[in-house]
């Protein structure tokens, strides 16, 4: 498996491939994300931790890297994305608490955080 600096890297680099080959589609993907982020009333730190949630809850390592790293950017602290994995462990139930234990305390143990 990789380390997560090594995924942040890879999912740059293939969603700057994408964007080559389908400029397009991901305009219209950044517009989207850009309008939800800027409109959404939430500072960026919220708004990262909803995003840890859901990555967790929907067991996409990727996001919960890049959401992690983001929220740490953003000034959160381990306890709070402790806390937002919880909300998704209480939503989404065991599978979700798997995902927690496997995933997330490894991201945010190779983040420092």
């Amino acid at each position: 498996m990789a380390d997560v600096k090594e995924t942040l890297g890879s999912i740059q680099k293939n969603m700057t491939r994408l964007a080559r080959e389908c400029p397009e589609f991901m305009q219209g993907f950044q517009t989207f994300h850009n309008n939800i982020e800027s409109n959404s009333g939430l500072d960026v730190k919220t708004m990262e931790l909803i995003l840890v949630a859901l990555g967790v809850n929907r067991q996409c390592t990727y996001c919960i890297d890049a959401h992690i790293a983001r929220a740490l950017k953003a000034g959160a602290t381990r306890k709070e994305i402790l806390a937002a994995a919880q909300a998704a462990v209480l939503m989404g139930g065991g599978p979700t608490l798997m995902y927690t234990t496997e995933h997330l305390l490894k991201t945010l143990d190779e983040l420092g955080a």
